[in-house]
């Protein structure tokens, strides 16, 4: 009598159930994955907003108001690209948006981003008026990592070298 030979092993159906069992489900978490990690994104977009309106709130706390645009009283503006003498050093003129630690307040020449910095935990970037720290706040996760980036030359008539950082 004649044994039947039986095959034991994995048939080409069984790889292919399987092979398309994992695509299947593959294709059902992958989309998924990818919404939770962009709900993960807007939740910190919202709790950066939410860290910056309370620096602005600790500011108003401080001074009585929310920070302003910066630059110098329109008083001493006496030329076309807001740089006049600081009243506070004759040596020294104003260049408007750059921050002065030194100055606070309505006198602050910084914009609402710089006046704030000390409100939101970056009193070293405030301080040493360090323009090439990346405050992790302002910027979009999502978007692009932050870091800083240099956008005035060296030949730039008005600001020449100033956003660069000591390396």
């Amino acid at each position: 009598m004649e044994k039947e030979q039986v095959r034991s092993g994995v048939g080409s159906m069984d790889v292919t159930v399987t092979l398309f069992s994992l695509l299947l489900i593959a294709a059902i978490a992958f989309p998924a994955a990818l919404a939770a990690r962009e709900s993960a994104r807007q939740v910190q977009s919202v709790d950066h907003l939410r860290f910056i309106g309370e620096g602005m709130l600790r500011h108003a706390d401080t001074f009585g108001f929310l920070p302003g645009n910066g630059g110098p009283s329109a008083s001493t503006v006496s030329t076309p690209d807001a740089r006049t003498l600081n009243p506070n050093d004759a040596d020294e003129t104003y260049q408007w948006g750059y921050g002065d630690p030194r100055l606070a307040g309505r006198n602050q020449p910084g914009s609402w981003a710089f006046a704030i910095l000390p409100f939101i935990g970056q009193q070293q970037a405030f301080a040493k008026r360090d323009q090439a720290v990346a405050v992790p706040q302002y910027y979009i996760p999502g978007r692009r990592k932050p870091v800083a980036e240099v956008a005035i030359e060296e030949s730039d008539p008005l600001y020449p070298g100033r956003f660069r950082s000591a390396q």
